[in-house]
């Protein structure tokens, strides 16, 4: 009975004005994040008057909590504590409102709504990018106080699209996540099409093929290695799991050749590169920027790292100390070491960084065996799958990089983990062993609402 009533309190939160004010948060994020800060609040604090206790009760928020209190722990011991509490920011607010909006995020059909936001809202971006590369665009002075950010011509580095975020590393992040979502799009409309072979559902089609051109192109204009690994990776991951074998074999020969044309220039790589586009193999092989300073190698930075744990395994130095240090050993100032699990290492400690992976990973592995053995439907399994795709490039990215600086694509890591872990919750939580096939029947909602 108490699990029939807790489950009946979610299915009713769904249909609650949370859910369609956290959407316009979602759509409004990489345009307006100030204005988008507003619903995405209002979004959170909505829910704790009614199910403030149930989401206390619930074991991530638990979880949440014990890492808050490391963070803060490591604040207190840590060289510079005003700079660690600062850095704070970047963890604490996400973590908080992870726990409440998660809560009503519960179906399937919820994910595929939120995807095509995140689609749609993505294409302003990528034709601001053209702008900016092919016309020089750039936005007046007062822009940037208005909506946090401007838009600098021909890009930052010069020569790579950076389009509205700072940097064209944090654009290339935003972008992998997204095209990771609209292919799934795709493929679930494909797949669609095939079946009833209609006029609105090839429609849908050619416009997710356009979408997914446009944030391709983009993504190649970045100039980020990383994502374009990370990118071929979930074009690879949908390709396996749907059986299309030719699609893995073209993917496969595709990167293969560029990775011969940029590797081994001395073994036929040379008349490849006649062939494959100079800024792929230039980039790749690191001829277009060669001879970085030492201070800036990711070796350096990762060794140096490495040194700081070490010294502090188990409450490191603090948030944002990096950089401090870094610079007092280098004389260059580095804003972070390029993956986010050593500086978490470093300024953290050990201890709360494998918690922290702990609790992404219990996640992760949640959605993963519900994929497997829940009898969902295909297209329920498959937006699922495409979630779980879309945050291991996050994680993936994290590896080479550091994504918590940005407040969008900070604020986009959390937001696909937490419709993972929403509808996961939700899924076992009305049914821990079979649960159903699609959103609960009307009939089981408290009150007539429309399903999100």
């Amino acid at each position: 009975m108490e699990k029939q009533k807790q489950s009946s309190s979610l299915a009713y939160l769904r249909d609650l004005w949370m859910w369609d004010s956290f959407q316009v948060g979602a759509f409004l994020q990489p345009l307006l994040p100030g204005i988008a800060a507003i619903p995405y609040a209002a979004a959170a604090m909505g829910v704790w008057p009614k199910e403030g206790g149930a989401i206390v009760k619930l074991p991530l928020t638990r979880a949440f909590a014990l890492l808050s209190l490391l963070l803060f722990l490591s604040t207190a011991f840590a060289d510079r504590p005003l700079e660690a509490l600062a850095g704070i920011a970047n963890f604490f607010p996400y973590m908080v409102w992870f726990c409440t909006v998660h809560f009503f995020i519960q179906t399937p059909k919820q994910l595929r709504k939120l995807a095509w936001l995140l689609t749609f809202s993505s294409l302003p971006i990528c034709l601001l990018g053209f702008g900016q590369m092919f016309l020089g665009l750039a936005t007046p002075e007062f822009w940037r106080t208005l909506s946090g950010w401007s838009l600098i011509p021909y890009g930052k580095p010069e020569g790579r699209m950076s389009s509205t975020f700072m940097y064209a590393n944090v654009l290339a992040f935003y972008l992998v996540v997204v095209l990771m979502l609209t292919l799934g799009l795709w493929i679930d409309a494909f797949q669609q099409w095939r079946k009833n072979q209609t006029k609105q559902s090839l429609q849908v089609v050619a416009f997710l093929s356009g979408a997914i051109f446009l944030n391709s192109v983009s993504l190649i204009s970045s100039q980020s290695r990383n994502a374009w690994a990370l990118a071929i990776f979930g074009s690879l991951s949908f390709a396996f799991y749907i059986g299309w074998r030719l699609l893995v074999l073209g993917i496969g020969a595709f990167a293969g050749t560029i990775a011969w044309a940029s590797f081994a220039p001395a073994w036929g790589g040379e008349t490849l590169r006649q062939v494959v586009p100079h800024f792929l193999w230039a980039r790749l092989s690191g001829e277009m920027y060669p001879d970085p300073p030492l201070p800036l190698l990711r070796m350096t930075q990762w060794q140096f790292c490495w040194n700081l744990i070490r010294d502090r395994p188990l409450l490191g130095w603090g948030l944002r100390n990096f950089s401090f240090l870094y610079k007092e050993a280098t004389d260059v100032w580095l804003g972070h070491p390029h993956n986010l699990f050593l500086m978490l290492a470093a300024e953290t400690g050990m201890i709360a960084t494998v918690f922290l992976c702990g609790i992404i990973a219990w996640i992760l592995a949640r959605g993963i065996l519900l994929l497997g053995n829940s009898t969902f439907s295909d297209r329920d399994r498959w937006i699922l799958f495409t979630f779980l795709v879309a945050f291991i490039t996050c994680i993936g990215f994290n590896f080479l990089d550091v994504s918590i600086f940005d407040l969008r694509i900070n604020t986009l890591g959390w937001v696909v983990l937490a419709a993972i872990a929403g509808v996961t919750q939700y899924q076992n939580e009305i049914n821990p062993t079979h649960p159903p096939t699609s959103d609960p029947p009307p009939s089981s909602l408290p009150r007539e609402g429309r399903n999100p």
